[in-house]
């Protein structure tokens, strides 16, 4: 960018100092302001940039949360329900909002306790009419057999779990949704909770560790499934 210095200097014999000072000062307040005028272009470019990486790790996200659950499974799935019936898992039990998944290792040991119910399994249980409101169905999965599962329900105290159990002998659901525990050789379930939307897409995975607080993870659960029914309301 070329500056007339004749504008912006004195035209006076003698005074070539403060010629040369004046032209200086006028050259770096147009340089300041180029400066700050390549700032807000470097800015403007840097959100756009990051509104575009945004988007398109958005994009990314959803492609992800395209694959549905329970569609590649080759098998009849087998599901116990609160009064130890066992039946074949339809659609019926999948309702237009949510669904909550919730794994959890065998049950083939002997159990006659209700302390050694998975805390994760008895939090759900326990709170299941509050969820029931935003109209999601919640069901339990394990990789143990039918026999197992009845076995297990009725060695524990009574009406303790009334969550139907769904048993994934075969471990379909569990390898397709990568479910299984990495130390026990690939069949035992992980201690997990993994939401699901009205579309079948996974929408929340909350692994269970023994330091995690029962209280925060049923408010997570909470929250995110009275999230999904008011999005189920709005885009219906």
């Amino acid at each position: 960018m070329e500056i007339d210095n004749a504008a912006y200097t004195v035209p006076v014999q003698g005074y070539a100092g403060m010629e040369c000072e004046t032209s200086v000062k006028r050259r770096s307040s147009v340089s300041e302001s180029s400066q700050k005028r390549c700032r807000r272009v470097s800015n403007s470019f840097a959100k756009k940039e990051l509104k575009i990486r945004a988007a398109l790790l958005k994009q990314d996200d959803m492609m992800m949360q395209e694959s549905t659950v329970f569609t590649h499974i080759p098998s009849p799935i087998t599901i116990v329900d609160a009064n130890c019936n066992v039946s074949n898992f339809s659609d019926s039990y999948i309702s237009s909002a949510s669904c909550v998944l919730c794994f959890f290792g065998n049950v083939q040991r002997p159990l006659f306790s209700v302390d050694e119910i998975p805390p994760h399994l008895l939090a759900l249980d326990y709170v299941l009419p509050c969820l029931m409101a935003y109209n999601t169905s919640i069901f339990g999965i394990t990789t143990d057999s039918p026999d197992s599962i009845v076995a297990w329900k009725q060695n524990i105290l009574p009406n303790t779990i009334s969550l139907p159990i769904i048993s994934d002998w075969n471990r379909e659901i569990c390898l397709e949704m990568g479910m299984l525990h990495p130390l026990g050789g690939g069949h035992i379930a992980l201690d997990a909770i993994v939401i699901v939307d009205s579309q079948g897409r996974r929408r929340d995975t909350l692994l269970i560790r023994s330091s995690t607080d029962i209280n925060k993870l049923v408010q997570t659960v909470q929250e995110t499934l009275r999230f999904l029914a008011y999005e189920n309301e709005t885009t219906a």
